[in-house]
């Protein structure tokens, strides 16, 4: 374990998060590393991850209280800001395949009503109350921006994490030797989260959060701008997974519950719910129009999409599903290159080698998978798992 913290604990508006385990990739064989999946909780991008529904506990004043999942998952490798070496436009994706460092927080306590808590830039000054922002709307109930936002953005020492809970999105801010802070929350009415991703700069990030009932929704917590992309669609298959598209920050992927797969614009408001005209085989894309949502509808199966994920040259996209099938997509060009099948069930989760040779998959069949895309054959098949595979990387070599 590394003898410097980056932070003990941090405050959020269900309570305190205490710092209970933190390793490296090195010995991170060593150690239970609960399942780090598709944001019900984060995935594999923004920062955090919410893990394993914590046991049953007897009612007490702590409990009651805490809403929360009860672990946080937090990877150093995916975290992002300006203290960051490298950072670009899309920092979470050129971090992705570096070294990885876990910290792995505990629920443990609410915030005491009568404990004011530290400004984390300047630990002399107690933290003011944030600006609360009521919504009208149906969907939001408030959004809430810290008073000191401007100060953390600028401080080139901070470090975001997101994550979710029920019925809120969370953007926590970290600085070494000091607690974390809540920067911004966004509460809704009655929908939760299921996934979201994430891209950054210095000055502002764009966060897209997919919900159990079909809504997507796009974010600016530096703003605190929102807007519901397909609101009354009247098409609500739960949202499963979502990803921003290479060198775009306003075009992004979404897998839906149905199989559907869709490519969104977040500056368009109007969204129409495409017809298809045939029934589909493994891929059948759908006539969209110019003006709306979604700007690409994609019928890829008949059971959930489980993971989407962009090849190193930005030309194709890896598709994992429920029927346990990973499809290889030209998504320029709207083209089904090739299709790969599990050993049994579903497959849960996809990555590219840094070289784009290889595909890696996890599945309900406890296997890793090696894939070669351009001898389009099995290279190897990992066992040993005793459940299923829920996360899945190679290392940067």
């Amino acid at each position: 374990m590394s003898s410097s913290v980056l932070c003990a604990h941090f405050d959020t508006p269900e309570g305190r998060w205490t710092l209970v385990s933190e390793f490296t990739t090195e010995d991170a064989a060593n150690q239970f590393v609960p399942h780090i999946g598709p944001k019900l909780g984060g995935d594999d991008l923004s920062m955090g991850a919410s893990v394993e529904p914590r046991p049953p506990t007897p009612p007490t004043a702590v409990s009651a209280k805490f809403n929360a999942p009860s672990t946080l998952m937090v990877s150093g490798g995916l975290m992002f800001g300006d203290s960051v070496p490298n950072m670009g436009v899309k920092a979470p994706h050129a971090l992705a395949n570096r070294p990885t460092h876990v910290m792995m927080f505990q629920a443990s306590e609410p915030v005491p009503q009568n404990e004011p808590i530290e400004n984390s830039v300047s630990k002399s000054k107690p933290h003011g109350k944030g600006l609360v922002t009521k919504s009208t709307s149906s969907f939001v109930t408030r959004i809430v921006t810290n008073e000191n936002l401007a100060r953390w953005i600028i401080d080139p020492r901070t470090t975001y994490i997101l994550f979710n809970a029920p019925k809120c999105f969370n953007v926590v801010g970290m600085q070494p030797d000091n607690r974390g802070e809540t920067l911004a929350r966004l509460d809704m009415t009655l929908a939760s989260p299921t996934c979201y991703d994430v891209i950054g700069g210095s000055s502002r990030f764009d966060v897209v959060l997919g919900f159990v009932r079909g809504n997507i929704v796009w974010y600016e917590p530096v703003s605190g701008k929102y807007s519901r992309l397909n609101k009354n669609s009247g098409y609500a298959p739960a949202v499963v997974c979502v990803k921003w598209m290479p060198n775009s920050d306003t075009l992004f992927m979404v897998g839906m519950a149905d199989g559907a797969v869709m490519v969104m614009d977040r500056t368009k408001d109007e969204f129409v719910v495409p017809q298809m005209t045939h029934a589909h085989t493994v891929f059948a894309p759908a006539e969209t129009r110019p003006k709306t949502n979604p700007v690409s509808f994609w019928r890829v199966s008949n059971k959930p999409i489980t993971s989407i994920e962009f090849s190193p040259d930005s030309q194709y996209v890896a598709i994992t599903s429920e029927d346990g099938t990973l499809r290889i997509i030209d998504h320029q060009k709207e083209s089904l290159c090739d299709v790969y099948e599990s050993y049994f069930g579903g497959l849960t989760c996809c990555a590219w080698s840094n070289d784009q040779k290889y595909v890696v998959t996890g599945g309900k069949d406890d296997l890793v998978t090696v894939w070669s895309y351009y001898d389009k054959c099995v290279v190897a098949r990992g066992q040993g798992h005793k459940s299923w595979v829920r996360g899945v990387a190679f290392d940067n070599v």
